[in-house]
């Protein structure tokens, strides 16, 4: 019969009482842009108050290889908690919007046709710092 494994706290985690991320609507007014060294760039305007989105467009462009267009037009909210998510009426593409303490985080999946080339291959997800408005 094999030995149960000692339970030993973890040395930087023993006095810490760790609490889940609080479950609340996101409210969020941006309008950002940002681009990086290589030439990596792109926008976003976005609204949402009570984890309802009223505003969404935002464009990245990715050098040599094309861009991605996201407008709320094109787009439903299926869901508002835990994260606020916005499905394409006519592909694949979901948006998922999540709140982690003073960062909200735009992720994008399965969204080739929005993206032209290869670029879908290169979106990252944009973050936010809701606090200073600014985006990376």
């Amino acid at each position: 019969m094999l030995e149960e494994p000692r339970r030993v706290p973890l040395k930087h985690l023993a006095d810490r009482t760790i609490k889940p991320q609080p479950t609340r609507p996101l409210n969020a007014r941006i309008a950002c842009s940002f681009r990086d060294d290589t030439g990596y760039r792109g926008r976003l305007h976005l609204a949402v108050k009570e984890a309802a989105v009223s505003r969404f467009e935002a464009r990245v462009d990715v050098p040599r290889h094309g861009s991605c267009r996201f407008a709320l037009k094109d787009f439903q909210q299926i869901d508002r908690l835990p994260n606020v998510v916005l499905a394409a009426k006519k592909t694949d593409c979901k948006v998922s919007l999540w709140e982690q303490g003073e960062q909200l985080t735009v992720a994008f999946r399965d969204c080739r046709v929005e993206c032209s080339g290869s670029s879908a291959d290169y979106l990252w997800p944009i973050l936010v710092n809701n606090r200073k408005g600014s985006c990376s």
